[in-house]
């Protein structure tokens, strides 16, 4: 999967496609990763708990700081 979003990468730095196929190149390629990770972890990864509730608390301060919302 690396290799065809470098291939694509290439493509698109150099100018070969139009926006409207980068859009659509861009969604095949996230579409082969979403099926990757369902296959590779089909339950889901594990969650640890304190990145988990460090990052919750980010967001809180985030939203807080920059639209006010509590």
């Amino acid at each position: 999967m690396f290799i065809d979003a470098q291939w694509e990468w290439e493509n698109i730095f150099s100018g070969k496609y139009p926006d409207e196929d980068i859009s659509s190149r861009r969604h095949k390629l996230m579409k082969l990763q979403h099926d990757a990770e369902q296959k590779a972890f089909s339950t889901g990864l594990p969650v640890k708990e304190k990145l988990f509730a460090a990052a919750q608390s980010e967001a809180k301060e985030y939203f807080a700081t920059t639209y006010g919302v509590k």
